[in-house]
């Protein structure tokens, strides 16, 4: 389910991460979204980090015809700042 306030959350840590033009495969959505809770220390579903991405029109890219899950084109580099 998608929440307003944890789509903003998603969208203020997007902006400090820098955009590639390739899909980062290191990290799902779903692995992005532990990070943002951790760094912001409250929770965060799935949807409401994928719908940031939508919002902010980030390259992405589904795991699998299968999964819910998505690859985002995030530097590495300005992830790992947040691990």
């Amino acid at each position: 389910m998608i929440n307003k306030e944890e789509v903003d959350i998603c969208i203020e840590w997007l902006k400090k991460q820098e955009q590639t033009k390739t899909i980062n495969r290191n990290h799902t959505s779903y692995g992005y979204k532990h990070i943002v809770e951790n760094y912001y220390k409250t929770y965060i579903s799935n949807d409401s980090f994928k719908e940031a991405v939508r919002i902010l029109d980030i390259k992405n890219t589904p795991v699998s015809f299968s999964s819910s899950n998505i690859y985002v084109a995030l530097s590495e580099k300005t992830v790992k700042k947040y691990l």
